[in-house]
């Protein structure tokens, strides 16, 4: 009878033993790793930049941990997405991504990463809308109908600052001018800054302006806004209808920032990472930030960012098929 109850012991402690060892891997699982990477795919000095780098110096000071940002820029934020997509899945690297992952995604085009198979959502960070403006010396147009009139009045004349062929910016401008059986010369800048310089100084007839960025040039009188572009009106400029108001749905551009992490990250990290970046989005200085870009922050769980990014994905890959664009 002792004998068998000291068995029964043994077996007891045993059975506990393993499960303290597997609380204390999972445990350990949940703990990210002694340093952090944010792969952001853009050049320093950028509003993702800006975000990013307030980001990580808040969430190091949150995991107690570094975390630090790489810029990897170029080849249409390829090589610095493959770089993530190939990173051990220990949670220590992470990826900005923006519009461009989904309109990557969308294009059909082949890429050393696959978006939907290589990465899983951690967060959805910030909205950027826009508004469509106009040089206010060189047009006479003040919404999106009398622009349409113009446009088809003068075919090929005017003028639209660009920031890419891959860009949301000009995908949406394609898409929105053959909608209307329009042509509008598009005229690439390096960037959303270069383009409003381009507008102010009369090289362009219109753009998709940030809200804060333009407030000043608004206010003297020398641009002009046409329509906002988001689904409701910009906090930042209630008195600018959208374009959805003017009876022009299509003309719809709200660029976004999120975070992802590579596929096999465990679901435990992700979800410690989403917790502590959405109180961050939430602090005053933050929110300041994200102002200053003409943003919004605008915060999704991992869940909500899996079913945002294939909508938007969806809705690109039908805005390249029914304009018929093709990217390089």
């Amino acid at each position: 009878m002792l004998g068998r109850r000291v068995k029964c012991f043994h077996v007891l402690m045993a059975g506990w033993f393993f499960i303290y060892l597997g609380t204390g891997h999972l445990r350990a699982q949940e703990l990210p790793p002694s340093s952090i990477k944010i792969v952001v795919p853009y050049p320093a000095g950028g509003g993702t930049d800006a975000v990013a780098r307030l980001l990580a110096s808040n969430l190091a000071t949150a995991l107690g941990t570094a975390v630090i940002v790489e810029n990897r820029t170029g080849g249409a934020t390829i090589p610095g997405t493959d770089s993530v997509a190939k990173a051990a899945a220990d949670g220590g690297t992470l990826l900005l991504v923006t519009d461009t992952f989904a309109i990557n995604d969308a294009s059909g085009q082949r890429f050393p990463y696959d978006a939907k198979k290589d990465f899983q959502p951690v967060v959805k960070l910030v909205n950027v809308p826009f508004i469509l403006s106009a040089n206010a010396a060189k047009t006479t147009f003040k919404d999106l109908h009398q622009f349409v009139e113009s446009a088809k009045a003068s075919p090929g004349k005017l003028t639209f600052g660009s920031v890419g062929p891959s860009s949301p910016h000009e995908l949406i401008m394609t898409y929105f001018s053959k909608r209307q059986g329009i042509d509008v010369l598009s005229i690439p800048y390096r960037g959303t800054a270069p383009a409003l310089q381009g507008l102010v100084a009369g090289e362009i007839d219109v753009t998709f302006a940030g809200i804060s960025q333009s407030e000043q040039f608004v206010l003297d009188g020398r641009i002009r806004r046409l329509a906002a572009t988001s689904s409701a009106r910009a906090t930042e400029a209630p008195d600018v209808r959208t374009a959805q108001e003017q009876g022009y749905p299509e003309l719809t551009l709200v660029t976004w920032f999120g975070i992802v992490a590579p596929a096999k990250v465990s679901a435990a990290i992700v979800e410690r990472y989403y917790r502590e970046i959405e109180k961050i989005m939430h602090l005053p200085a933050m929110k300041r930030l994200v102002t200053s870009i003409g943003g919004e922050v605008s915060v999704l769980s991992p869940s909500g960012f899996v079913n945002f990014i294939e909508e938007e994905t969806e809705r690109y890959r039908n805005i390249i098929k029914e304009a018929d664009i093709k990217l390089h």
